[in-house]
């Protein structure tokens, strides 16, 4: 009997099994272009990633196939557009696209230009699939909001508006079986609640969260649990001793960070506390109220503590942020393709230093300064190396520009539709620059353009590098440096 209760937790405690999720279309309009179908890594960085490319040929047929344990919220990145939907394990969808509109060229040269966000229509999806029913909430839950914030709130008037509203919804939607979609509408509700008239934190905590699962994988239960603890480490409050969270951070110490929480009797769950850590350090990275680097320590410490998979990536995502372009910190990464077609990587210029400079052939400032950018690349060859990431509609575009300009004979590599490679860097104009050590970490942001003083800059951080790496070799053999 013991053996076979063994058997029955391993199987309900091992991870789910991946299965393949296929999703497809007719699109003529993007007829030969590569979409690519993005998701987030977690809901609590919202760290993007690829998840699958897809061809569209000759007659405007494409696939995605991919693979996926949990149900999970994707989207297609477009030109003018951004179309959203949920997959689950083992799930097939055909998906309509809008036609394709092209950026002008004013919205090509913005870097905060947004996208048109919509949720995709579907050929032949029952009822009462998930996507169908988040559609038709959504919708709902819109106008709800709309709704509420609208009418105040007041008390016992916000209340009583603000059930009858939830009751009206839920009639719509209560004979779902979905375990995903029936969560997800859950914390929906318990947000309106919170909108309406539940605005006692505590009361939200022990309904919402205390002994109940952690569903970090939903996303009405992070964007909730996300509203909830807002400004948890930061705001006074009577369900921490703020006191001590502030010693624990400037004590660089996890442990007592984690202690401080877990005294609380709202938390009793590991997870949770986990949890309320990570968004924690997030909204304090983020504030004003605290040091950027005893944050960071403390999230090392996470990182190396936690037993949790999933949380260890946010942690690791959320430590990714608050270092990217923090000079000192590793320069974000990236991999894109040359005109010929093979792929160049941030890493190929370790032991050297790298100039990047994001270009964009409409912007005239961009192209005044190829020629002096040229001259640059002659003048000083040592160590130094020029990366320029083209930013166009498509590799064509690089391609005829290279042809003519024969004697730009430096890297450049076509960006590949990757908008988060320009959200990383923080792209802002054209051009901008930045200046990478041999040791792959950003030591300049922005770095001065051609036309400016790089050059003298470059000369005197190339020679504290070598006066560096004389020092650390004369160490290392035993010898002094005084």
């Amino acid at each position: 009997m013991k053996v076979l209760y063994i058997v029955i937790l391993l199987i309900i405690t091992l991870p789910l099994k991946a299965q393949e999720v296929t999703i497809n279309g007719n699109a003529a309009t993007y007829k030969g272009d590569t979409l690519y179908l993005h998701g987030f890594t977690d809901y609590l960085s919202f760290t993007p990633e690829i998840i699958a490319s897809a061809l569209v040929d000759e007659k405007g047929d494409f696939m995605f196939r991919f693979t996926s344990a949990n149900t999970r919220q994707v989207y297609i990145s477009l030109e003018v557009f951004k179309g959203f939907m949920f997959v689950e394990p083992g799930g097939n969808y055909t998906i309509i696209l809008p036609q394709k509109q092209i950026k002008n060229t004013e919205d090509q040269l913005n870097p905060f230009f947004k996208q048109i966000e919509f949720n995709f229509s579907f050929i032949s999806l029952n009822d009462n699939s998930l996507n169908k029913l988040t559609n038709s909430f959504d919708k709902q839950y819109s106008k709800a909001v709309g709704t509420i914030l609208n009418q105040g709130a007041l008390a016992k008037t916000g209340k009583r508006k603000t059930d009858s509203i939830i009751n009206n919804i839920e009639q719509n939607f209560k004979d779902s079986d979905n375990e995903y979609f029936n969560d997800y509408k859950y914390y929906y509700y318990g947000m309106l609640q919170f909108m309406g008239y539940k605005h006692n934190k505590e009361d939200l905590l022990n309904e919402f969260f205390k002994n109940k699962p952690v569903k970090y994988n939903n996303i009405s239960y992070m964007l909730f649990f996300d509203e909830v603890f807002s400004g948890f480490f930061t705001l006074p409050s009577s369900l921490l001793p703020i006191k001590n969270i502030y010693s624990s951070i400037y004590d660089k110490s996890y442990y007592q960070l984690y202690k401080t929480i877990q005294m609380s009797k709202l938390f009793t769950d590991n997870q949770l506390i986990e949890l309320v850590i990570l968004k924690g350090l997030k909204d304090a990275y983020y504030s004003e109220s605290f040091e950027k680097e005893p944050i960071i320590a403390v999230l090392d410490s996470f990182i190396l503590s936690t037993k949790n998979p999933d949380f260890l990536r946010i942690a690791e995502n959320l430590r990714t942020n608050f270092t990217k372009l923090v000079t000192g910190y590793t320069a974000p990464p990236f991999m894109l393709p040359k005109p010929n077609g093979k792929m160049l990587k941030s890493t190929d210029f370790i032991g050297k230093f790298l100039y990047i400079q994001f270009f964009n052939p409409l912007s005239y400032t961009s192209q005044q300064q190829m020629e002096v950018l040229k001259t640059l690349k002659q003048r000083i060859p040592e160590n130094f190396e020029i990366v320029t990431i083209f930013v166009s509609k498509n590799k064509a575009d690089l391609n005829k520009y290279l042809e003519q300009h024969p004697d730009y004979n430096w890297n450049f590599v076509f960006y590949d539709n990757n908008n988060q490679l320009l959200t990383d860097y923080k792209v802002k104009a054209y051009p901008m620059y930045y200046l990478v050590n041999p040791d792959g970490k950003l030591i300049l942001n922005p770095a001065p353009s051609p036309t400016e003083d790089i050059e003298v800059k470059y000369i005197l951080l190339y020679n504290d590098w070598k006066t560096q790496q004389i020092r650390n070799q004369n160490k290392n053999k035993g010898i002094g440096t005084n």
